[in-house]
């Protein structure tokens, strides 16, 4: 092998991995690179022939011959290296091109080179039946969107509704209250009024979608009380129907009415649910829960098999129960090495800051421990069950975002780099039933050592894949500048009995 194990061009760094040395190879950029890259992983080249040492190269690659005379000395090795022979002639051994390629025509090196392959499935043709040297399965978190762009409006689950303010009102011997905690209306007294009325006008805060159908679903509602969703257009107050939909352009927040009628009329229900989701039938009612949910890994799985079925796949599994829910990182499945670079954070509460900008906004904050001074990253590492974000894959800068709706987040400056601030319009929403969730990197990485697993390589064709995000895989496949100069010698040999 050569003595020259640190390759200075790329050029040299393909040379090096033709003699089974694992390098980073580069682009290959001139002519000659990419035909070494095309004898080194067995594919074509296309991209035209201009000196003598392209086409040698080229017969190498073909099998073909080449009857010309070498000028220089990489030409008279190359033509060796094409003929099945050593080249023993004088080489400059400062020239790490000549070097190489004198080893290359000896056909010396190991039986196998290391090849590292990337993708979310990976698919290899020539690998050995051996261990693979390295499996890394990369981890992000993840967070359900139902389908949405954005997170859905707090309220929970499926559920449009939501308003963020208490509030209560008596009137005609009734009080109605709405508790922003719960999402929950109550209607207690008996009427004593003659005539239709409105007890309660609630304005959501949540962001109801226009000109969509729109079911309405009331539970508990007793006889005695009506409940509409009602929206302002050129001055007049319109509802809407089970089904129906809100126009584009309106002049006020979607409202909620709640009424009374029929005198004498003794009500009690402290109950009252409202559902508004998107479609014509209402379905059932699903109590508040997490909007969004951050999620992470307990434990992940590679699978490795000639073709993408389970079925007839071997399984490689690890759990991380010791080691607690994994929101970001990397695991080598045959090291056992994992490296967590995320933390999971979740807060019962945020603390007042102040007011900022012309509108005295509320602004809250909390501190978010070992985090990086760097925006955040594509990945969904801010949500929350009480906040209402949107376009939640945007990176965030240190400047309040446009678009955040009813809440604005950004990262502190750099005296505190770890602070997150939030704009709050309305009532602070984080509690502890309704945590503020944040997924932040670490400065420094957490490393545990697992049982390392032997991930063992079909001969030839393999696919690799898991119910992880991208791996990266490193593989022992045939050397090829064996392959090569075995080839050449069996058929000069060949060629030499012929013309006997």
């Amino acid at each position: 092998m050569s003595e020259f194990k640190t390759p200075l061009s790329r050029t040299e760094a393909i040379l090096q991995n033709i003699l089974g040395d694992d390098n980073k190879l580069g682009i290959p950029l001139s002519r000659i690179e990419k035909l070494l890259m095309a004898i080194l992983n067995k594919t074509d080249y296309t991209d035209g022939i201009l000196s003598q040492a392209e086409e040698i190269l080229y017969a190498i690659l073909k099998d073909g011959e080449w009857n010309k005379t070498p000028k220089s000395r990489s030409e008279k090795i190359l033509k060796s290296i094409l003929d099945g022979e050593e080249y023993t002639g004088e080489i400059d051994e400062e020239s790490r091109i000549e070097v190489l390629l004198r080893e290359w025509s000896k056909g010396t090196g190991p039986k196998y080179v290391i090849r590292t392959v990337t993708g979310a499935i990976v698919k290899i043709l020539d690998a050995l039946a051996e261990p693979a040297v390295s499996l890394k399965v990369f981890l992000e978190p993840k967070q359900d969107l139902h389908g949405y762009e954005y997170p859905w409006p707090p309220g929970g689950g499926k559920n449009l509704f939501y308003i963020d303010t208490d509030k209560t009102n008596t009137l005609n011997g009734v009080t109605g209250t709405f508790d922003a905690e719960t999402q929950t209306i109550s209607v207690v007294g008996t009427n004593m009024s003659s005539s239709e009325y409105i007890l309660l006008n609630l304005e959501c805060t949540g962001d109801i979608p226009r000109e969509v159908a729109l079911a309405r679903t009331l539970f508990n509602a007793p006889s005695g009380v009506y409940i509409n969703l009602v929206y302002k257009k050129n001055n007049t107050w319109h509802g809407v129907s089970n089904g129906g939909s809100i126009p584009t352009e309106i002049d006020s927040r979607v409202n909620l009415q709640i009424g009374v009628y029929g005198t004498a009329t003794t009500v009690n229900a402290t109950n009252i649910k409202v559902q508004i989701e998107l479609g014509s039938t209402g379905t059932t009612y699903a109590p508040y829960s997490n909007i969004c949910p951050i999620s992470g890994w307990d434990e992940v799985s590679v699978f490795v098999g000639e073709t993408q079925s389970e079925e007839d796949a071997t399984k490689y599994s690890v759990s991380f129960e010791s080691q607690g829910t994994v929101y970001g990182g990397t695991l080598d499945i045959v090291s056992g090495v994992l490296t967590v670079t995320n933390k999971h954070f979740t807060y019962n509460s945020i603390a007042y800051y102040g007011t900022y900008g012309s509108e005295n906004a509320p602004l809250y904050y909390c501190d978010i421990p070992n985090y990086k001074n760097e925006p955040i990253k594509k990945h969904p590492s801010v949500l929350s069950e009480g906040l209402l974000l949107s376009n939640i894959f945007a990176p965030i800068s240190t400047e309040y975002l446009a678009n955040m709706k009813n809440y604005e987040i950004r990262v502190s400056d750099s005296a505190l780099p770890s602070r997150f601030y939030m704009r709050v319009d309305g009532q602070n929403p984080v509690s502890a039933s309704h945590p503020l969730e944040v997924v932040a990197e670490l400065q420094t990485p957490l490393t545990y050592q697992l049982t390392p697993q032997e991930v063992q390589m079909l001969l030839g064709s393999n696919t690799i894949w898991s119910d992880g995000d991208d791996m990266e895989l490193m593989y022992k496949a045939p050397n090829v500048s064996l392959q090569v100069m075995n080839t050449r010698k069996k058929l000069m040999t060949i060629k030499k009995g012929l013309k006997l």
